[in-house]
């Protein structure tokens, strides 16, 4: 018979969104409640669990979270414009929050009883909570997903589990664990530089964990036997082994790959796979226009059945249901959102539906399409490479920010008036700074981060040879890839441009810890390019943003950013 005299009670509180939306974001799952109920009984007898999010939007998750012993804590959301039968669209961020909050300090103060509290968050801003129960001496535990959980969260934690140490993760096609704590930790520095992410002590045990499915450097040794007690004594033990070297500036550590480690490191990163770029609804439609272009290239059928096929050739995990920002039932209904905006021409319906794409007219009085906008050509991937090429060669303010070369490109695109969609140019980019064509030359921690071309011909070859995709045919006149250039010569920027510098502004803040309210986003953003001006940019309506809270709303919306605090005192964050 069990002696309850020993066994401590355990407090769950589960922030629904957190986990949900990181959850769908980055890996396109749900949660498994009963494997988070089971893990939490690990640490005694459950006596309170709560969930807290706007149920209306989450009907089918009621029952099986009932069933797993959860209690549903209703947390209305009043005044916002979010739709919830998208469920990949969260609420308002900091409400669910308060609640969560509110209800663990009144368990602190009427149950004593209670020994531990399990936190089911990677949100950074439950840090002040896990403080507070901790100064109540009480054990704090944290759950959180990989990727998308607070390493600062995690450091103020007891203890602090990842979701994949729970529950399975789906996981890349090749990929698999470091077996030696080492190497781990050479890997996990490697991909956090090859992020543009900070590698202070908590982010890098964190990635460690994520890399090993859990990591706890109290359970290993150094070469004399004794174990770490501190995650930091553990990286002193690789500095002594020359895998890793320890800056301290302040009260500030940061851990740095010594030249051996790094070269070894980049060999094994470019020889991983890379995951897919996530399924946004900018993404989809492209994919979409993409698939119904090549079906028509190489005398497939236009039907819907055989577009999704050409859909799944394009990307292996396409799923219209879990697009990011806004998810469709069904895959027609995807279609027709796509018609609407003149990105296909849809005959019939249901399994006799045909997809074409849009055909081309040439309107003189629409505003919205380029000058002579039948003169762009398509180009080959081939073509496009030495297009940027030429861009990065003529750029002459090196070392530069990574938008300043995005624009500069754009604009010899222009000129030359080839069809190159933004997200192909900067996918294009991208690939040149991991492939080190654009070497990195700021300083770690430096914000924005620089880059200089390099003079390497062997890596100027092998990126203008790569295989690539075929040709790059118009998807339709006056997108917002073609943008017509204003009267002052500056490109204005298209609503998903503007809302991804909005996403730029606020993780520099972040990782420079400068604020992150409202007017120094904006301000940050204008220094990051200088031709950002709100009321340029249209909305999906066609008409011209009047405030800068209107951008930052679409962009929580979105799942772009996330706001927290009132009106007076609002701050925006990263979603990361």
């Amino acid at each position: 018979m069990a002696n309850f005299d020993q066994i401590k009670d355990v407090g769950v509180f589960f922030d629904f969104e957190n986990i949900v939306y990181s959850l769908r974001r980055a890996y396109g799952i749900n949660p498994n409640f009963e494997d988070l109920m089971d893990k939490c009984k690990e640490f005694g007898r459950v006596v309170v669990a709560r969930a807290y999010t706007d149920w209306s939007g989450h009907r089918t998750m009621t029952v099986p979270l009932h069933s797993s012993g959860f209690e549903l804590v209703y947390v209305p959301i009043y005044g916002t414009s979010v739709n919830y039968q998208n469920q990949n669209s969260a609420p308002p961020k900091n409400i669910a929050d308060m609640y969560m909050v509110i209800d663990v300090m009144e368990v602190l103060n009427s149950q004593p009883n209670i020994d531990t509290y399990v936190l089911l968050t990677g949100d950074k801003d439950f840090i002040p909570l896990a403080q507070a129960i901790r100064r109540r001496g009480k054990r704090v535990i944290g759950l959180g997903v990989d990727g998308a959980s607070s390493p600062h969260f995690a450091q103020t934690t007891d203890l602090f589990i990842l979701y994949s140490e729970v529950s399975g993760l789906p996981q890349a096609p090749s990929a698999s664990r470091p077996t030696d704590i080492y190497d781990a930790l050479v890997q996990a520095v490697a991909r956090l530089i090859k992020e543009d992410k900070s590698t202070v002590l908590p982010s890098v045990k964190l990635e460690m964990g994520q890399l090993l499915g859990g990591f706890d450097e109290k359970k290993f040794e150094d070469e004399n036997g004794v174990a770490f007690a501190r995650f930091k004594d553990f990286v002193l033990e690789a500095q002594s082994r020359g895998l890793v070297t320890l800056i301290t500036e302040g009260t500030v550590n940061t851990v740095l790959l010594t030249e051996k480690t790094a070269q070894a490191a980049d060999r094994s990163l470019a020889a991983s796979p890379r995951n897919e770029e996530p399924l946004t609804v900018n993404r989809a439609f492209s994919l979409l226009s993409q698939a119904v272009r090549k079906a028509q290239d190489e005398g497939r059928s236009p039907r819907v059945a055989s577009i999704k096929s050409v859909l799944n050739e394009l990307s292996h995990n396409f799923d219209h249901t879990q697009i990011i920002g806004r998810s469709f039932e069904k895959f027609s209904d995807l279609v027709r959102a796509a018609e609407k905006q003149n990105l296909v021409r849809v005959n019939g319906a249901g399994n006799q539906m045909e997809i074409y794409p849009p055909r081309v007219t040439t309107d003189d009085h629409d505003d919205t399409k380029p000058p002579n906008y039948m003169q762009y050509r398509a180009i080959s991937d081939r073509e496009a490479r030495q297009m940027l090429l030429d861009g990065l060669r003529a750029f002459d303010n090196y070392p530069s920010p990574f938008i300043p070369l995005e624009s500069f490109c754009r604009e010899m695109r222009d000129e030359r008036s080839i069809y190159l969609p933004n997200w192909k140019l900067r996918e294009l980019l991208t690939e040149a700074n991991h492939n080190d064509l654009l070497v990195t030359t700021s300083p770690m921690g430096a914000v924005p981060k620089t880059y200089e071309l390099t003079t390497d011909n062997e890596m100027i070859s092998a990126f203008l040879n790569k295989e690539g995709i075929g040709d790059l045919a118009p998807i339709l006149p006056g997108t917002a890839d073609l943008q017509e250039l204003p009267t002052n010569g500056l490109r204005l920027l298209t609503l998903d441009e503007a809302l991804s510098l909005l996403s730029d502004a606020v993780s520099q803040a972040e990782e420079g810890n400068y604020s992150l309210r409202p007017a120094d986003i904006s301000k940050r953003m204008r220094r990051i390019a200088p031709n950002f001006s709100v009321t340029d940019v249209k909305n999906a309506n066609g008409g011209n943003l009047r405030a800068f809270a209107e951008l930052v709303a679409i962009a929580a919306e979105q799942g772009r950013v996330m706001i927290s605090g009132t009106e007076s005192e609002m701050e925006i964050h990263s979603t990361a």
